[in-house]
């Protein structure tokens, strides 16, 4: 399977999204993405395709648009990091199955139940204004 033909269905699966969607709180280009990298990564299991670079770049493009996603919720606000470093670990198991990755992402998410749980309100501001001031 060529690269062409992979620039090629995403737009065609998001004229299907958009026009052929039932459910209109799904983003037809964020559902065109997402369709694309798994009819590759099934494509990828049958030797179809062999490009992991171009997989992962659309397989990080739904990681960051299920992150805003999450982020919408005000309350989540807090645990940034870890729910970036949760996606992203989820998206690299995809391809290589080191279930060790878990453990430094699940100490990220303990830090930070500890510290929202702590008396420390300007750390915890702290975390929330870093990715608003820039």
């Amino acid at each position: 399977m060529s690269n062409t033909l992979v620039f090629t269905t995403i737009p065609i699966l998001f004229f299907l999204w958009l026009f052929l969607g039932r459910n209109k709180n799904i983003c037809s280009v964020c559902a065109a993405i997402s369709s694309t990298w798994i009819l590759l990564f099934i494509a990828r299991f049958f030797g179809w395709f062999n490009n992991d670079t171009l997989l992962a770049l659309l397989l990080g493009g739904s990681v960051v648009g299920l992150y805003y996603f999450i982020l919408k919720n005000k309350k989540l606000e807090f645990f940034r990091l870890p729910i970036l470093l949760t996606l992203f670990t989820i998206s690299y198991l995809v391809f290589s199955l080191e279930y060790q990755l878990f453990i430094p992402v699940a100490s990220v998410w303990i830090l930070f139940f500890l510290i929202s749980l702590g008396k420390n309100k300007k750390l915890r501001e702290r975390i929330i204004l870093c990715c608003k001031n820039w």
